[in-house]
């Protein structure tokens, strides 16, 4: 029994909770399919969630457009992303068009080409056909091609020796582009690049 206090009173001793020891499990060395599928379904949560934040802002900025009376803005604003997002994903596609067109091409003539025949190249591009369904582009279209270009610019593909300059200026290239920049560019500037002068990075 417990002594009471100058007060008269018994002071109250607090109960004490047991003490939980919990050992944890060892972690797996690889992931279950079931985390995996886990970790897909909260990041398809998350895409959801995105998305419908995303709509709820474009839905309330519209909302507050609308208050001010300028329906007309709107519209032209949703114009003309819609009409500058179609024409980079335009460009962007035939720039992944072109560049499978080259990378068959080059295969097709079996040896490295300079940066300077590349334009040359270009020429020919038109000439490769693709399959409309799966994109991929049709090696049968590439032999009459190589044939022509092995024919007309045999100077293509004799190779430079060693030590011989071939007059490319020293240091950086400027007409080279990084991915990252080319796609800032707006649709105009875009098409001015060809997919040999954009590198990834």
């Amino acid at each position: 029994m417990t002594a009471p206090n100058s007060s008269g009173v018994a002071p109250q001793t607090p109960p004490v909770a047991p003490v939980e020891t919990t050992t944890e499990p060892p972690k797996p060395e690889t992931v279950t399919r079931e985390a995996y599928e886990k970790a897909v379904e909260r990041e398809k949560k998350l895409k959801e969630q995105l998305r419908a934040y995303e709509a709820e802002k474009a839905e309330r900025e519209k909302k507050e457009l609308e208050a001010r009376g300028e329906y007309q803005k709107i519209a032209e604003l949703a114009k003309k992303e819609a009409e500058e997002l179609r024409q980079k994903l335009a460009a962007e596609e035939e720039m992944k068009l072109r560049a499978r067109k080259f990378s068959a091409v080059l295969k097709g003539l079996g040896t490295s080409v300079e940066d300077k025949w590349y334009s040359v190249l270009g020429d020919y591009m038109d000439e490769v056909r693709v399959n409309p369904e799966t994109g991929q582009v049709e090696e049968m279209s590439i032999t009459p091609v190589v044939a022509k270009i092995k024919e007309s610019w045999p100077e293509m593909l004799k190779k430079t020796p060693v030590g011989v300059p071939n007059g490319a200026p020293a240091g950086g290239n400027p007409s080279i582009i990084t991915r990252a920049e080319w796609l800032r560019l707006p649709a105009k500037e875009m098409k001015k690049w060809k997919p040999d002068q954009i590198k990834e990075g």
